[in-house]
């Protein structure tokens, strides 16, 4: 259903760079609510880029109001945007729809960073979520005159640690579901523990990158 789309991003890093005025606003808004005000965050150049291109591969917006009941009764390609939200999990879901129900759908969440590094919003990756991360590699040598070059992975959210990093965070999010179950804070203190993870780029080199990417089936 996205191979095509992902094949443009793989072949051209800078298709999701793009300035889109337009879906900007249209993605603020949602499109059809004119007393909406708005998605809570500003809509990433990202973000705008890659409903650009979900579009420009045949897949209609279907706004967030309209989501919940499934408004889609032609058969076709449809994507939400901020299914759960601002600042949750996921940007985009791209779906397919028979006229009487979806058939299939890929959900997906976009990472941006202009170093090495990016946030998780929950903290850690989500299974069965496809993860679209753009960065600029280093190319240059250690110690040498820094030169970089644009670089994305796509990826399943379940795919991209290592054993040790998920059985790191299996034991942070234990801790973390203890306490936000069994403590019931201090005098008038509510606690709520959250994460605000960052993961780093430099383990996806190319090869890397290819394998993970070789992963999905879309």
């Amino acid at each position: 259903m996205l191979s095509p789309l992902f094949d443009a991003i793989r072949t051209n890093p800078l298709l999701l760079r793009q300035k889109q005025p337009d879906m900007i606003r249209k993605l603020q808004t949602q499109a059809t609510n004119t007393d909406a005000q708005g998605t809570g965050n500003k809509v990433t150049d990202q973000e705008a880029s890659f409903a650009t291109l979900l579009e420009a591969h045949g897949f209609v917006f279907q706004p967030k109001q309209t989501a919940a009941t499934a408004a889609a009764t032609t058969p076709g390609k449809y994507y939400n945007y901020q299914v759960n939200g601002s600042q949750r999990s996921i940007d985009f879901r791209a779906f397919e729809h028979d006229g009487t129900t979806v058939t299939r759908h890929i959900d997906l969440d976009l990472k941006h960073t202009t170093s090495d590094v990016f946030f998780l919003n929950d903290g850690w990756f989500h299974k069965d979520v496809v993860y679209i991360v753009t960065w600029d590699r280093r190319t240059s040598a250690p110690r040498k005159k820094k030169t970089t070059e644009p670089a994305t992975l796509i990826a399943l959210g379940q795919d991209i640690p290592s054993p040790e990093e998920s059985a790191c965070m299996e034991e942070l999010l234990a801790i973390k579901k203890k306490y936000n179950t069994e403590f019931k804070g201090c005098g008038s203190l509510c606690t709520y523990i959250r994460f605000a993870n960052r993961y780093k780029c430099d383990r996806f080199t190319p090869e890397e990158t290819e394998r993970l990417y070789g992963r999905i089936a879309v």
